[in-house]
């Protein structure tokens, strides 16, 4: 990886889950915090430092499934019959 690319004691190209125990109120501040975290960093090209790149973040956010729903295979199911 080039060496502009690395932070010490992350994983740029990392997509391994995260997770966090939240109230609603503290997901509502949490994401606050995550817009503003990347507002930071949002610029136009006449305001990049030198070697600045582009970077693509995903930031994806779903609540987990209760116990009782995790790892259940989902039934199958049947092929819609169409008429010929």
């Amino acid at each position: 990886m080039p060496a502009h690319l690395v932070v010490e004691g992350s994983r740029p190209n990392s997509s391994t889950p995260v997770r966090a125990t939240l109230t609603r109120e503290e997901a509502a501040e949490f994401l606050t915090e995550h817009q503003r975290l990347i507002s930071r960093y949002q610029r136009g090209p006449d305001n990049c430092p030198p070697g600045a790149r582009t970077v693509i973040i995903r930031f994806l956010t779903y609540p987990e499934p209760p116990p009782e729903q995790r790892d259940v295979p989902e039934e199958p199911r049947e092929a819609p019959e169409h008429d010929s």
